[in-house]
């Protein structure tokens, strides 16, 4: 290329938008394990390039507008119907701006008075009188180095998932908790990346007492539904049993017995 020319940023489209996909899943996955409440501030943190690729500082974006709802006669519900709306608003804005983000150069409102091109995301969580739980950058010598969210993702059934792979969340601290160690956990469970399961084992041990009230919600749900399975099965009597052995035993008795 000769001297004088600027090389433009190009976006490339699939593999951002991929980035992008596995961004959402994984901030919504960090909104769904925070314990939200109405109070709770969350900003989405874009990092951008201007068009010649040169960084440009981290624009931080409020997702979470302070969620107040009037429930008549009954504030713990008022409370709870809050903390959910919050949630939701807060899961919809990250599927609006990071899983539909566009890779094309855009003006972003507090940003530069320039387009960018938004390379990546990341959230801070920011809980009533507490500090963000993400810090977005740290620069040195120049370089950008991005804090990235921990690799969990909630499954349809919401069911928080490590990384690619198919290994919950609870089987990890399970896991960790019986004196495995993380290269482990890589050979018991071969879908599991080493990195992931020292990121999530970190997560687990800054925010113990949010992963324990998931665990603990996980395992009240799990006994409901073995209880509404067990109920809904027919109940055999001793009776019956007896009666069906002798079935069974009359059918392979030899002939003449």
């Amino acid at each position: 290329m000769g001297d004088g020319v600027i090389e433009l940023v190009r976006p490339e489209p699939m593999h951002v938008e991929e980035r992008f996909a596995t961004r959402a899943d994984e901030c919504i996955a960090r909104v769904q394990g925070a314990g939200i409440g109405p109070a709770t501030e969350v900003f989405l943190v874009h990092h951008c390039v201007d068009q010649r690729g040169a960084p440009v500082g981290p624009i931080r974006v409020s997702i979470a507008p302070r969620t107040t709802v009037k429930f008549p006669g009954n504030r713990a519900r008022a409370e709870q119907f809050a903390a959910e709306s919050h949630q939701d608003t807060i899961v919809a804005n990250i599927n609006s701006l990071v899983r539909h983000a566009t890779p094309d150069p855009v003006m972003l409102d507090g940003g530069p008075s320039f387009p960018v091109v938004i390379r990546d995301f990341s959230l801070e969580i920011v809980q009533p009188n507490d500090e963000p739980v993400v810090t977005s950058t740290v620069s040195t010598n120049g370089q950008h180095l991005i804090a990235e969210p921990p690799p969990l993702r909630a499954d349809d059934g919401g069911v928080l998932r490590v990384g690619s792979s198919r290994v919950s969340l609870d089987l990890v601290v399970e896991q960790y908790e019986n004196g495995m160690t993380p290269e482990g956990m890589v050979r018991a469970y071969d879908t599991l990346q080493l990195a992931d399961v020292y990121a999530v084992i970190a997560y687990y041990l800054r925010h113990h007492g949010d992963v324990q009230a998931y665990l603990k919600r996980r395992g009240e749900e799990t006994a409901a539904l073995r209880a509404k399975i067990e109920a809904e099965q027919p109940r055999v009597g001793r009776d019956e049993l007896l009666a069906r052995r002798n079935l069974r035993e009359a059918a392979h008795a030899p002939a003449g017995q």
